[in-house]
This record gives structure tokens, sequence and C-alpha cells, in this order.
């Protein structure tokens, strides 16, 4: 986690902002001398889980993608304008 995978430099400013890994995994892909933009993925890092870990995000996400459905709208307190 936080190793430095790469630097980002403006060419007008100069400035540079440092990519790091957001992640302990391995670097799977890479955009190699390209113009960065906001949300371009610079970096694929593949994790490494256990099965049992992955089992409890897909539990995880399926108990929160229910508890979404059951939220009605028309109950909602939202003001509308």
């Amino acid at each position: 986690v936080g190793d430095l995978l790469g630097t980002i430099i403006d060419p007008i400013t100069n400035a540079r902002s440092d990519i790091r890994s957001p992640h302990n995994g391995r670097v799977l892909g890479m955009s190699l001398n390209q113009t960065m933009m906001p949300g371009y993925a610079a970096y694929h890092i593949g994790i490494r889980k256990t099965e049992e870990e992955l089992m409890e995000e897909e539990f995880y996400d399926d108990d929160n993608a229910a508890n979404d459905e059951d939220d009605d709208p028309a109950e909602s307190d939202a003001v509308e304008e």
C-alpha cells in the first residue's frame, strides 16, 4: 500500500503528481505514454483474496442490494420544490 507507481507531470505548469497504489497487489495493466484525464485508469491492480473473503464480499453486496430494493421513494422525506 502506498507504493509509487508513476508520476503525472502537467505540461503547462510542470506540477508533478505521484500515483500511489491504494492496495497491496500486482499490476495487471498499465497505460503507456498517454495524456491522462481525471477518471482515466492509469493502472489496473489485481488484489489477492481468499475464497472466504470473496464470499463475504458477495454476501455483503447482495445484502445491501436487497436493502436498496426495499426503499420506497414514496416514503422518502425528500422535499419537492
